[in-house]
């Protein structure tokens, strides 16, 4: 059933996204294809380095969908990049309190408590994203780069 608020020029860019593999299964299990429309348009900003536009998109898609983790873990690493480190450390946090499982959501928090020098925060934030079933090796490359900042004296 077609989604009565989505405006018609957005339907040609729908489209297009439901070709692309990587997108469709997330397009399906989305709650909204405008927030994922918007989700889409944010990643080409970011992928851009227009990290403001990409805050914007993002924003714009957290209002119409509130409970999707992957948006806020988007936002936390656009604000990383504007070195906005408490925005990300919040969106970061949303993203957890909604997914607490998921390891990419405990590296974006991390990542931010790291660049704020709480490196003992961050070294716990590591661990919890490890004990996930996405753990990845950047989380353990983090986890080792906190972990040796907190064992530095300052």
């Amino acid at each position: 059933m077609a989604d009565p608020n989505v405006p018609p020029e957005m339907k040609a860019s729908m489209r297009e996204v439901m070709r692309d593999k990587e997108h469709r299964a997330e397009w399906l299990s989305s709650s909204s294809p405008a927030a994922l429309l918007l989700k889409t348009e944010a990643n080409d900003l970011f992928e851009n380095n227009d990290f403001e536009g990409a805050v914007r998109k993002y924003s714009e898609a957290i209002l119409i969908d509130l409970w999707n983790s992957t948006l806020y873990s988007n936002r936390s690493a656009t604000y990383y990049k504007l070195e906005l480190y408490g925005a990300a450390l919040d969106d970061a946090e949303r993203a957890i309190h909604l997914r607490p499982s998921w390891g990419k959501a405990w590296g974006r928090k991390a990542a931010a408590l790291l660049a704020q020098h709480r490196y003992d925060e961050a070294v716990k934030a590591y661990e919890n994203g490890l004990k996930c079933s996405d753990a990845s090796n950047s989380l353990r490359e983090g986890h080792d780069l906190a972990l040796s900042k907190s064992l530095t004296p300052p």
